[in-house]
This record gives C-alpha cells, structure tokens and sequence, in this order.
C-alpha cells in the first residue's frame, strides 16, 4: 500500500475508534460531578493505581496531547490501545478494536503510542 493509501486508512481507523470508545464508553470515563475531574476505570480498579497520585484520573492524564475535551491529535494507537481489564466491563469494544488494530498491522501502518499521525509516518 503507498503512503497516501496509509494515511487515509489511518484517519478511517481512528475515526472508526473513537466511534467505538464513544458508543460503549470503552474506558469507563466518569466525570465527578462535584470536583469536575475525570477519571477511567482502569485507574479506579487497578490496585497497582492505589499507591499513585494517579488513582481516580485517567490512564492518559500525563499525554501532552490530552486536552479538556480528551486527545487533540490523531493518535492511533492510543484508538487501538486496550488495557488488559477493559474486557472485563466493555468486551463488544475490546472485541471491535482489536479488529482494528489487525487491518492496521496486517496494513503495514505504524502505531506509536502517543504518537500523532505525523510522527507515525515521519521517516
């Protein structure tokens, strides 16, 4: 596949899986109503959380590309990403994206984590 070819299946994933995180709330995002402060499952359940400052913020919280509304970038593999106890409260999502993550690798494109569609093509 070319470049150009790469690239627009890149944006078709992405779009794909922010659909996908958005319909079934794959991560469990919850928003506080009294703090205002959002948090994910994975930080509310994981105990290896409990000894963080990170316990009840998001997985992503420390992402240069996280904005107030969530990610400002096309990062893929952020899209694709699964914590390994998604399954347990979103498996149709963990089932959907792994889906995804396939044609993207069987696809030859790139996936760095937090990396924006720039970098992942950048040579």
């Amino acid at each position: 596949m070319e470049l150009k070819g790469k690239q627009e299946l890149y944006s078709t994933l992405y779009k794909v899986g922010s659909e996908v995180f958005k319909m079934t709330n794959a991560c469990g995002i919850r928003k506080d109503p009294i703090s205002g402060k959002c948090s994910c499952e994975n930080t509310r359940r994981n105990p290896a959380y409990e000894a963080t400052t990170r316990v009840g913020e998001l997985c992503c919280s420390d992402c240069n590309h996280l904005g107030p509304e969530g990610c400002t970038v096309e990062a893929l593999a952020c899209k694709l990403w699964t914590c390994g106890r998604m399954a347990d409260w979103a498996p149709s999502a963990v089932i959907s994206i792994s889906h995804l993550r396939r044609v993207a690798r069987e696809s030859g494109i790139h996936l760095s984590v937090r990396a924006t569609k720039e970098e992942c093509f950048k040579k």
